[in-house]
């Protein structure tokens, strides 16, 4: 009995120190993403920011598109090999996570670039669009394989390095820029933006290598991966669609000045969820093993302790933007102030993402990923519908409302699966439902 009190004592310090570390980085990169965001909208205006802010978006929506759910799948692997005689293997599965995706991450880059023009012209009708988005098609490449690396070294527990290859490099890099070329454009920052990728990609593959590199190989048989990756590929599309389809459809119906709006304010609102990112990254690799030990007691004294840290450093954050949003959009610009209620109602989704816990997460590193395919297979056409329905009639509040709804309708449906699959309901974390 008192070996297990101090085992549980040493494990709960070792938990916290992991988050505490996954929350410092992810501070970090909320912070440094919203002063790139405050630079971009005060330094190149409404007009410009909304032409940049639209090519990261599509850039970053086909990125997550040619991953085909290998991300999850590394960081599923690796984190039930890693310290285990089998933990070779885990080089086995970014090597070829890298080669399957490799190829179709090079033809998406070049498709951009070479049809920049007709992409502007013919479906934004921005012809101002078609050299931003030229510049930044080869992110496409570099941002796949930063973020398969970055996933890897999550899974081996190497938080602070995935934390900052993952959210906090790129964003670093581009404000130096910014400082050091001064006056800039659209065109230019989405060049910039290029540049960071592939420096962003370098030092990940050194800091991968630093760690691994004298791991021996142990070959996974690729099936094996394909066989997790492809029931979380739909789980990838309808994600994005749910993250980025208000922004990309908003391309077609709304000006410039507005989309800068949109995304500023959809910034400002997912940096609340900072601690839900942070716990996730922590807590990740832990659900993986729990689950495949079958230990599902502290599989939910795992997920709903984290809920509670989470709500209790995030309620009182989101609470000050919902009643301020008007002073929190002002930081963009005077212009930005216009965008106060898309703050509030995208806000109200996060409020919901953060209080479900991590669902998604349990779902997919639990091995049902069939389950979580279900979700976005409801919430992903629910994000691409309804942004064709209400920004006609509401304009960028219709985007803002249809981002709020499929992340609220994705959440809920995950949190219903956990409580069938695994026995307990994420929304009650304040007890525990297994007894010991």
């Amino acid at each position: 009995m008192i070996r297990r009190f101090f085992n549980n004592k040493k494990s709960n310090a070792s938990l916290y120190k992991a988050i505490s570390l996954s929350l410092v980085m992810r501070i970090l990169s909320a912070f440094s993403g919203l002063i790139v965001s405050v630079f971009i909208s005060r330094k190149l205006g409404a007009t410009e920011a909304g032409l940049y802010f639209l090519a990261y978006s599509i850039v970053f929506f086909l990125a997550a598109l040619v991953r085909i759910g290998l991300d999850e799948t590394i960081v599923k692997f690796t984190g039930r090999v890693y310290g285990s005689p089998e933990q070779g293997s885990l080089k086995s599965v970014l090597y070829k996570a890298i080669s399957i995706a490799i190829t179709p991450t090079i033809a998406i880059a070049l498709l951009l670039f070479l049809f920049s023009d007709e992409i502007s012209v013919y479906i934004f009708e921005k012809p101002n669009f078609s050299p931003v988005l030229r510049n930044i098609a080869f992110a496409c490449l570099f941002l796949p394989l930063s973020i398969f690396i970055s996933k890897s070294l999550q899974g081996c527990k190497k938080i602070v390095s995935s934390a900052y290859i993952l959210n906090v490099s790129n964003s670093i890099l581009l404000i130096l820029m910014i400082v050091m070329f001064g006056k800039i454009d659209a065109v230019e920052l989405s060049f910039y933006f290029l540049i960071c990728t592939a420096i962003t990609f370098t030092t990940s593959a050194v800091i991968w290598l630093f760690h691994n590199n004298n791991m021996d190989y142990i070959n996974l048989p690729t099936q094996d991966i394909y066989k997790s990756c492809l029931p979380l590929w739909i789980v990838v599309i309808m994600g994005q669609f749910v993250q980025w389809s208000s922004q990309i459809i908003s391309g077609f119906y709304l000006q410039a000045d507005e989309i800068s709006l949109l995304a500023t304010a959809q910034r400002m609102a997912t940096s609340t969820s900072f601690v839900l990112l942070a716990v996730n990254m922590v807590v990740a690799p832990r659900f993986a093993k729990l689950y495949g030990e079958n230990n599902i007691i502290k599989l939910e004294k795992l997920a709903k302790s984290s809920i509670r840290i989470m709500l209790f450093i995030s309620v009182p954050i989101t609470t000050f933007i919902m009643l301020f949003p008007e002073l929190i959009m002002s930081i963009f610009g005077a212009e930005f102030k216009k965008g106060a209620s898309v703050l509030q109602i995208i806000c109200l989704g996060q409020v919901i993402n953060v209080l479900t816990g991590s669902v998604g997460l349990l779902l997919s590193m639990s091995g049902h990923e069939r389950d979580l395919r279900t979700v976005t297979l409801i919430s992903g056409p629910i994000a691409l519908i309804l942004p064709f329905m209400l920004i006609p009639i509401y304009g960028i509040n219709g985007a803002a409302y249809s981002t709020a709804i499929s992340m609220i309708t994705q959440n809920l449906i995950a949190a219903f699966l956990v409580k069938r699959r695994l026995g307990f309901n994420t929304l009650i974390f304040w007890k525990m439902e297994y007894k010991t």
